[in-house]
């Protein structure tokens, strides 16, 4: 080795470590060949258990094997694998208002939900929650009333319902808190429960009585702890977030007293005008975003005309956009009338308000005003209506040959959406036409519903 060799020897040569502890030695983890070492006929019949038939029917099988699982730990009414079962489980009573209908998009009257009715003073609100109330009174159902505002009219609500005087059609209950509104409601709940199963000595009708609740309103139920705070201080605070996070807290633990059971709790609320960081104007509901998170349904209710006067009747024309629909598309919108009269008590003589939505002349009006898809749809199942003076007080008339009419024949729209109600022929039609969904009535027992639509599995 000549001298440049030793000083490269040198230079290069590799520092001398002292002496430490091996290092543990670093576990290998077998990891799968991205190709097996098959043989050639196992290759072959890999490739044909994982064919497209073949690998079809091997998820086929995982899945029904997960779907009984998941029945078996959860319930058959929680999970859902047929494309029946995966369609909505809506069920509700049936409404005698096919306007309505077309406003939420179903058949019905939802059960198991929570429907909001917001809107500014004197939108007809709690009027149009004493219709609802109607139509369960009438399907032999019960009407609880919760009044945190201290303004309910019993006459108003019983006039609406159109009660006899020697019934009482709605249970109301006052509520000076929001502590107390909640639990009034809860009270309701549990006993409507116990009654509707009964026990071993005196089974109850089971799930078979549609009730609905109200909450009228929202806003008006204050906390306990604001009141107090205002007595004291003279100002309500932190008011707000309070009642918000009450009733956030209250919804979580309600929720299951509804799910399951014929019941629909409504709460009428009120909208109120804000100005975003852009200027633009929008309406939000009062009390925080719990109700609006956890509702099915929202109807705002606004007014179109003022006033109707004339000779035959008052009213006030309101108009109803679902702004909230979890069941169906949202933003459809109707126009109603909410009218009154006096009439004499034909058995006493004595006079007595009557108070009418005016749903026959909704529905005329919503097959008038049809336009694109939904008018062509309904010409095309024969529905074409024509109209005189649609927009008269009184004088608004209506031709609709389906119905049998002649071509000449004009009758007023009250007596054609009457007509057009009555006929289950037409109505299926207009159904049909506009995309309202067939529903689950309840014509039995909630449970036997509920186990028809998971296909009858245990």
């Amino acid at each position: 080795m000549n001298s440049n060799d030793d000083i490269d020897d040198i230079i290069n040569k590799p520092e001398k470590k002292a002496k430490s502890k091996a290092a543990p030695v670093e576990k290998k983890v077998a990891s799968m060949p991205l190709e097996r070492r098959l043989t050639k006929k196992g290759k072959e019949s890999l490739r044909s258990r994982w064919s497209a038939k073949n690998s079809g029917g091997s998820r086929d099988g995982m899945m029904n094997q997960l779907l009984d699982s998941a029945r078996d730990k959860f319930g058959a009414d929680r999970v859902f694998g047929s494309r029946e079962e995966l369609g909505q489980l809506a069920i509700g009573i049936p409404t005698p208002s096919l306007a309505f209908e077309y406003l939420i998009a179903n058949d019905i009257f939802p059960l198991s939900s929570v429907m909001m009715l917001a809107g500014g003073w004197g939108t007809c609100k709690s009027a149009l929650s004493y219709e609802f109330f109607r139509w369960f009174y009438e399907m032999k159902g019960i009407a609880v009333h919760i009044d945190t505002e201290d303004k309910f009219d019993a006459d108003f609500a019983c006039d609406i319902m159109r009660a006899a005087r020697t019934e009482a059609p709605i249970i109301s209950n006052r509520a000076n808190s929001l502590e107390q509104m909640q639990k009034i409601l809860t009270h309701y709940l549990s006993q409507v429960q116990k009654m509707l199963i009964g026990n071993k000595a005196n089974p109850g009708p089971g799930k078979t009585i549609p009730c609905c609740f109200c909450i009228d309103s929202l806003a008006g139920a204050t906390s306990e702890e604001i009141q107090d705070k205002i007595l004291k201080d003279g100002d309500a605070g932190r008011g707000h977030p309070v009642n918000a996070l009450k009733n956030t807290r209250y919804l979580q633990g309600i929720k299951k007293q509804f799910e399951g059971w014929p019941f629909t709790l409504l709460v009428v609320n009120h909208n109120k005008e804000k100005v975003d960081e852009m200027g633009r104007k929008y309406e939000h509901t009062l009390g925080g975003e719990a109700y609006n998170f956890h509702e099915s349904f929202q109807i705002n209710n606004s007014v179109w005309k003022s006033k109707f006067k004339n000779s035959q009747f008052g009213g006030i024309g309101v108009r109803l956009k679902c702004a909230k629909n979890s069941f169906g598309p949202t933003g459809r919108q109707i126009k109603t009338r909410f009218l009154w009269w006096v009439d004499d008590d034909p058995e006493t003589g004595s006079p007595q308000d009557v108070f009418l939505w005016d749903w026959n002349w909704s529905i005329c009006t919503i097959l008038n005003e049809a336009d694109g898809q939904e008018k062509s749809r309904l010409k095309a199942r024969g529905i074409d209506i024509k109209c005189k003076s649609p927009s008269a007080d009184i004088d608004c008339l209506a031709n609709l040959t389906a119905l049998g009419m002649g071509k000449d024949d004009y009758l007023p729209f009250q007596e054609v959406g009457q007509m057009i109600q009555d006929s289950p022929e037409v109505s299926n039609l207009i159904r049909d036409a506009l995309n309202i969904k067939r529903r689950y009535h309840l014509d039995r027992p909630y449970d036997d519903i509920v186990e028809s639509h998971v296909g009858g599995i245990e």
